[in-house]
């Protein structure tokens, strides 16, 4: 999932929006919209601590 995250080629849209919503949004917000997970399921804690750490990255 973190390779993912940083995934940026600016001449990919998609790679552009993502990389501009890791600035912009909580970790705890990201999970939920891009995975569709929500914060009672186990994974939820897991994902948030992933972006938590490619966002402090950048």
């Amino acid at each position: 999932m973190a390779a993912v995250l940083r995934f940026d080629v600016p001449d990919d849209s998609q790679s552009v929006e993502l990389q501009a919503m890791l600035q912009e949004r909580s970790a705890d917000e990201l999970v939920a919209d891009i995975t569709g997970i929500e914060s009672a399921h186990p994974l939820f804690t897991p994902l948030v601590e992933t972006f938590r750490s490619v966002q402090a990255a950048e």
